[in-house]
């Protein structure tokens, strides 16, 4: 899965793009000015980079030639409606690896898209890795400098072929860590700070070449060479430097480990302090504290979880900000899997399971619908299932950060008629067209995740993500066919779906509570 940055002011466009690269299993940011576009350049890794040239900020051509100027290698692909020739040529004498003019075929894009990142990695393989006058030797794990070869344990590799692959990137040691040591459950800032410094005493004594820019809670530069003049560096600090791990956040909750992130927040296990119960934290990732929209989106997030307490729903238990403006979600905390890692290791699932965990599901989706809260985004990755010891799951309906209080019209200014969210093997028509959805969203989102469970994959899966929101615009559903169920109940399952699905809203089930009942009645 590679990781990409899209830069488009046009909005439908860029959320059109990150759809169908999502359905591609890549990871996709996008930012609609070049200030935030190029903000995000310097401080987070992609393996190629989509950029418009007319952006409201700043150029696409002037972050082209800042992120080159910088030492950035990543692949950009010009994506703009300019297409002179002169324009063409400016923007690979600037550094462009591709460019593509509007309008364009997003078959095309998606290939070139791929064909970069294929480049990329057989340069990568082909050819030695750079960093200053380092010379990184992948087969061997090793590196020279000045003629001098000097042998590199896996971690001193791996963290210097990140500054290598990124050398542009000024991160602080806990972004650092998650960067290079994602799945690694050992890996601390502390760690960083001692592969650090070991690879400086190897090859970078002057502290110039190797994270020359670390950022310390204190603001101050973490360079080795600060020691020379008696300066105590980030380096030479203890782990309790690390802005989260250890941290108090509102003189309760303890961050003790690193649970995991998505796309936008970091998620922790915590303690209260006083009463010494586990709790999961979420944060936002420190450099989008900057960006209004999305410091909102996670308050809404708190405030519609928030105003649901029904088993079937994760529990919020609070929410705030710390004294340096860091705001934060205090969740319970869930040990289980997902309904989609579930499907994707069983396939089909056994009907008298698929009873049990719809039912609940339609119970907690049922009492947010109760409360006014629209989830926006229901999908088997967003059904956690708990283990209750005797071959059952108690579900749970996590990630509210898209949902929506039918009663405040101020979260209108968050996702305004016409742009396109939600993940496209879930999105109703009405989704897919950017048209305002209400509840009715919800509930067609839940006959794609029960016909998934019956069969296995979900009703419509085109060859992008662009072909498979037409085909929720367009295409009949299919009718269930499942050899394993009775005929009788595999006709009555079949109907329902049908009317879940049914591109008009108004034909399917107008309730989440009609929806359960309907599939209780199968099951007596």
């Amino acid at each position: 899965m590679a990781k990409i940055l899209i830069v488009e002011d046009n909005q439908d466009l860029a959320n059109l793009v990150r759809s169908m690269l999502e359905f591609d299993d890549h990871s996709v940011n996008a930012f609609y000015t070049g200030t935030e576009g190029r903000d995000n350049i310097l401080k987070q890794p992609y393996d190629v980079i989509i950029l418009d040239w007319d952006l409201p900020g700043v150029s696409g051509i002037e972050i082209l030639k800042d992120f080159r100027d910088h030492g950035g290698t990543t692949p950009v692909i010009m994506l703009t409606g300019r297409q002179s020739v002169e324009e063409k040529e400016t923007g690979l004498d600037e550094g462009a690896d591709d460019y593509l003019t509007k309008p364009f075929d997003m078959k095309e894009l998606s290939a070139r898209v791929r064909a970069q990142i294929r480049r990329s990695a057989k340069a990568q393989g082909t050819s030695s890795l750079h960093i200053g006058d380092i010379v990184l030797d992948a087969a061997k794990q090793r590196a020279t400098k000045g003629g001098r070869t000097v042998v590199l344990t896996p971690r001193e590799y791996q963290l210097l072929e990140f500054c290598a692959k990124y050398p542009h990137l000024v991160l602080e040691f806990s972004e650092l860590v998650k960067q290079v040591w994602s799945s690694d459950s050992e890996a601390t800032d502390e760690l960083a700070r001692t592969t650090i410094r070991r690879l400086r005493k190897k090859l970078d004594q002057e502290g110039e070449i190797i994270c020359p820019h670390l950022v310390t809670t204190s603001g101050a530069n973490a360079v080795d060479k600060q020691t020379h003049q008696g300066t105590q560096t980030g380096l030479e600090q203890g782990a309790t430097d690390d802005p989260f791990i250890g941290t108090i956040f509102d003189e309760k909750y303890e961050l003790v480990e690193l649970l995991g992130g998505g796309g936008a927040g970091i998620v922790y296990r915590a303690k209260h302090c006083a009463i010494g119960n586990s709790v999961a934290v979420k944060l936002l990732y420190p450099h989008m504290n900057f960006q209004p929209d999305l410091v909102r989106r996670f308050s809404q997030e708190a405030r519609s979880t928030g105003m649901l307490s029904h088993k079937n729903v994760i529990a919020i238990h609070d929410f705030g900000q710390n004294d340096m403006g860091q705001p934060y979600l205090v969740m319970e905390l869930i040990d289980g899997t997902s309904l989609s890692e579930l499907i994707a290791k069983d396939g089909k699932l056994p009907l008298p399971l698929v009873a049990d965990l719809f039912i609940q599901t339609c119970n907690g989706l049922a009492h947010a619908h109760q409360k006014g809260v629209l989830h926006r985004d229901v999908k088997p990755s967003n059904l956690m299932l708990v283990p209750e010891g005797n071959g059952t799951y108690t579900v749970k309906l996590v990630d509210f950060g898209m949902a929506k209080p039918t009663t405040d019209a101020s979260i209108d200014t968050l996702t305004q008629t016409g742009e396109v969210f939600g993940s496209p093997p879930y999105m109703s028509p009405e989704q897919c067209r950017g048209h305002k959805v209400d509840h009715r969203a919800d509930i067609y989102a839940l006959g794609c995740v029960l016909y998934e469970m019956l069969t296995g994959k979900p009703p419509f899966i085109g060859s992008d993500a662009l072909q498979t929101i037409l085909m929720h615009i367009n295409a009949e559903p299919p009718h269930l066919k499942n050899f394993d169920i009775p005929d009788e109940q595999n006709i009555l399952l079949d109907e329902i779906l049908q009317k879940c699905l049914d591109k008009n809203k108004e034909r399917r089930f107008q309730t989440v509570e009609e929806l359960r009942i309907s599939l209780e009645a199968i099951f007596q």
